[in-house]
């Protein structure tokens, strides 16, 4: 049975009483998560815990990182308990697939029908230093708008969701994706980093090293 937001996290979510239901989206991670940086250090409230989507036309992937941010749309952000290691929010899908988070409404995209990600990350630039984790479930497609309270339960989308796919970037449990770590463990997410690529001058020096270790050997 497919595991879901602990009774405990989602509290504060399901006593807001009856909603529209099969537009609403719960999502998270259980309480007392491993949520980890590229080192093993838990993440801090400096972090974004957002849900969203990219537009139809881009696929995120380790070769255009740097255009991750300006195709990206967010439909609801999470309030992150570092205390008690987990994040959680709950969202509905408002007329036109727009997002009924105040924050995100009316920023143009129609998520309906999208395919949902999970993007957690320090910056939206990537650079070293910058820990980001991408990741999304075959099972997270953003709903239709019904326009009407149907008695279904909301959508819930759980980390849990995540352990048969691999990240995009970052580690789920066992699973890692692109970019890199320094702490083996086994977390339940694990953001990733990234390499620092030589500079110009460096590699100038490095090849005058390599030509002076030639000549050298060739006398």
């Amino acid at each position: 049975m497919k595991t879901y937001l602990t009774t405990i996290a989602l509290a504060c979510v399901l006593a807001v009483g009856p909603r529209a239901a099969a537009q609403t989206i719960d999502w998270g991670s259980p309480m007392f998560s491993d949520l980890v940086d590229s080192t093993g250090k838990k993440l801090d409230p400096g972090y974004s815990f957002e849900i969203g989507a990219f537009v139809s036309d881009f696929t995120p992937d380790q070769t255009n990182v740097t255009e991750w941010a300006a195709n990206w749309h967010t439909f609801d952000s999470a309030a992150y308990n570092k205390d008690l290691g987990y994040f959680t929010s709950s969202v509905q899908m408002a007329a036109g697939g727009q997002s009924s988070n105040p924050l995100f409404a009316n920023l143009g995209l129609n998520f309906q029908d999208l395919h949902g990600y999970l993007w957690i990350r320090n910056s939206n630039i990537p650079l070293p230093g910058t820990q980001w984790l991408l990741a999304r479930a075959a099972s997270w497609i953003f709903p239709t708008y019904a326009g009407c309270c149907a008695n279904t339960p909301p959508l819930q989308w759980s980390v849990s969701d995540l352990t048969s796919t691999t990240p995009v970037y970052g580690k789920q449990g066992g699973i890692p994706g692109a970019g890199v770590f320094t702490d083996s463990g086994t977390h339940t997410l694990q953001t990733y980093t990234f390499v620092p690529e030589p500079s110009t001058p460096l590699l100038v020096i490095l090849a005058g090293a390599f030509a002076l270790l030639r000549r050298r050997r060739a006398v």
